[in-house]
């Protein structure tokens, strides 16, 4: 007898879906996980590559979430996946995460036609266990349905899956309501980034080089720092090498230098920022006369 693997292949070609898993464009075959009308959209979905308890997949523009093991055959995977009916927003290392959820109803959870009570919390809340949810912790706040709500237990027994066990709770000064993040004012701003550079301008400006140390005449040197792109209030040292006894330093700042040549030479005028000094420019200049 033929086994639905031996025709795997044809069956994804010809009555294949499309689905979105992890990114990725795939074929999978659907089919409705029940007979009768039922308060949650079951499906059972069979693939040709691994799945797992937890996966989120994208069908028919919606989340679904493999909640079932995974029977796995020879060249197929087959699972029962749960339309997932809410997203919701917990923050985690300082981010906010939106995660595909389901929530199942305040005090009776329906199962086929049997209506199971709950214990001792008002809604359970199902995802996939990942490196983003085995974060989340008792006690920790959401809001949704606008009501807000705490973790208070936390159920891991269905490998692949994380079962928040939550109550109703009160709404706090530092709730957004209407983005849906608890305790939003806990978010902590983004560390500025740095990245410094230096620009260097002389004042003499002409057909001829500008950067050069003018024999009998000042050429001032100014330097402009910047952090990402962005002019910016930072003081800088400057220093110079080469041949220092053929120029004469007229004025000096931590912005600026005015520098006037005496004889022919080379020099190398290097500038530094003050508070970070491997952030540099330098400039070879000549000391050489005006034409």
């Amino acid at each position: 007898m033929k086994r639905i693997d031996d025709y795997l292949d044809f069956l994804l070609q010809e009555k294949g879906e499309d689905i979105l898993f992890k990114g990725q464009n795939k074929k999978a075959i659907i089919s409705d996980a029940k007979n009768k009308i039922n308060f949650y959209d079951d499906k059972f979905i069979r693939t040709d590559f691994e799945i797992k308890t937890g996966n989120v997949i994208t069908y028919q523009d919606r989340k679904w979430l493999i909640i079932s093991e995974v029977d796995k055959n020879k060249k197929s995977y087959k699972a029962r996946m749960r339309k997932s009916n809410f997203d919701i927003n917990f923050i985690i290392n300082n981010d906010v995460k939106n995660i595909n959820s389901i929530i199942e109803n305040l005090k009776f959870t329906l199962d086929d036609s049997n209506a199971i009570p709950l214990d001792d919390y008002d809604i359970r809340v199902i995802m996939g266990d990942s490196e983003v949810t085995e974060n989340i912790d008792v006690n920790d706040r959401f809001i949704k349905m606008g009501k807000a709500w705490k973790v208070v237990g936390i159920d891991k027994t269905k490998k692949g899956l994380l079962i928040l066990e939550c109550n109703k709770d009160s709404f706090v000064s530092g709730d957004d309501k209407e983005n849906e993040i608890a305790n939003a004012d806990s978010l902590k701003p983004p560390i500025p980034t740095t990245d410094y550079s230096i620009e260097l301008e002389p004042s003499m400006t002409g057909t001829y080089n500008d950067f050069r140390v003018i024999i009998d005449y000042e050429n001032t040197f100014t330097a402009k720092v910047k952090n990402n792109d962005t002019l910016v209030d930072e003081p800088v040292q400057f220093s110079i090498t080469g041949d220092v006894n053929q120029l004469e330093i007229m004025s000096q700042t931590d912005k600026e230098i005015t520098l006037k040549g005496k004889d022919f030479g080379n020099i190398t005028l290097t500038v530094a920022l003050k508070k970070d000094n491997t952030v540099t420019i330098s400039k070879d200049m000549p000391i050489e006369y005006i034409y």
